[in-house]
């Protein structure tokens, strides 16, 4: 299972709806920090740092966090950010 968690706000997806990961980074300050939607598309954010993120794209979309529609991805702020893209993106994982 994947989950994705910012205070009561919740993303929970079987692991074989993970399509892939990859690193985000050039974050500014008001944009980094708190739940938010993107602008170009579905996607959201739980973000808690400026120093870079993962986006996680989902195969099938999420129920709604926020917004409207349901989500394609999330980018999430994590201290280990290589670390997570390589557990998300290996074979049979």
């Amino acid at each position: 299972t994947f989950t994705a968690t910012f205070g009561n706000k919740r993303v929970t997806t079987p692991r074989s709806n993970v399509g892939g990961a990859h690193v985000t980074r050039n974050y500014r300050w008001w944009k980094a920090v708190g739940i938010r939607l993107s602008l170009a598309d579905d996607g959201l954010t739980f973000g808690t740092a400026t120093h870079g993120g993962v986006c996680v794209h989902f195969e099938e979309r999420v129920p709604k966090v926020i917004g409207l529609k349901d989500h394609s991805a999330i980018t999430v702020t994590v201290e280990d950010l290589a670390g997570l893209v390589t557990a998300l993106n290996a074979p049979g994982a």
